[in-house]
């Protein structure tokens, strides 16, 4: 499934900005549910194959912007040479509202986050994350780590979201009915087939949860100010691939 968080929110939405995916997630939960895999793309990926034998010149984080979800899954499913099956975008108000519903979620910080320009502080530990501490959580880059750091963020929350989800749907709470109350969600997931996730997640409780941000040195064949196009990332197509392949396409 392609998770997708974008850069927009309440207030950005109704002033018709642009939109930026600076969380592009692919997650996996192999058929016995013993293990969750996830892999993070760097927004600032360039030189990504679309497809249709053409490659985008631009950073990642822009091609939903330019062309669309379709060819974002497109191109990621290409890069990856695996099928995406699923897709859901969520934006960062939504995001919130999702965090609030389930009630918070906990995670244990691995590092300090100093965030100034977020007006975001947090220390090494176990933490409850409200629905605006969880936002800047995953949305700090101003770390030893940067952007990198955000992305193993972003998939340690996803997790935990998941894992609290489904304990507070054994709760009352309807998934279903919460989800078409956020309005900027869109997915091909249907309806009907929520039960279905709503199990498989259940039966995943206890499996082994295995994260990988795609980054250099291993996943990249160049990083650094590139021109025109600023700070960038160029993958190594042929590493991440393989790397993907072999964790997911079993």
């Amino acid at each position: 499934m392609l998770v997708v968080g974008t850069d927009s929110n309440d207030d950005r939405a109704s002033r018709g900005m642009p939109i930026n995916t600076d969380s592009m997630l692919v997650a996996s939960i192999d058929a016995d549910q013993q293990q969750i895999s996830i892999v993070a793309l760097p927004r600032d990926t360039v030189d990504l194959p679309l497809g249709n034998g053409t490659t985008y010149r631009g950073k990642a984080n822009s091609i939903y912007q330019r062309f669309g979800m379709a060819t974002l899954r497109r191109a990621l499913s290409t890069t990856y040479g695996i099928p995406i099956d699923y897709q859901i975008e969520i934006n960062m108000s939504d995001f919130g509202r999702l965090v609030t519903a389930v009630g918070g979620v906990q995670i244990t910080a691995t590092e300090t986050i100093a965030d100034s320009h977020l007006g975001f502080y947090l220390r090494p530990g176990t933490h409850t994350l409200t629905a605006n501490s969880a936002n800047m959580y995953v949305r700090s880059r101003h770390t030893a780590a940067g952007d990198y750091g955000r992305g193993r963020r972003q998939m340690q929350v996803l997790v935990a979201l998941a894992r609290r989800a489904t304990v507070r749907g054994g709760l009352g709470l309807n998934l279903a009915k919460l989800a078409r109350s956020l309005g900027s969600v869109r997915t091909d997931i249907p309806v009907a087939k929520l039960p279905t996730f709503i199990e498989l997640a259940r039966r995943s409780a206890n499996a082994k949860v295995v994260t990988q941000v795609l980054q250099p040195p291993r996943f990249a064949t160049f990083e650094g100010f590139d021109g025109a196009r600023g700070w960038v990332m160029i993958p190594n197509i042929v590493e991440m691939r393989s790397f993907v392949r072999a964790l997911m396409a079993e």
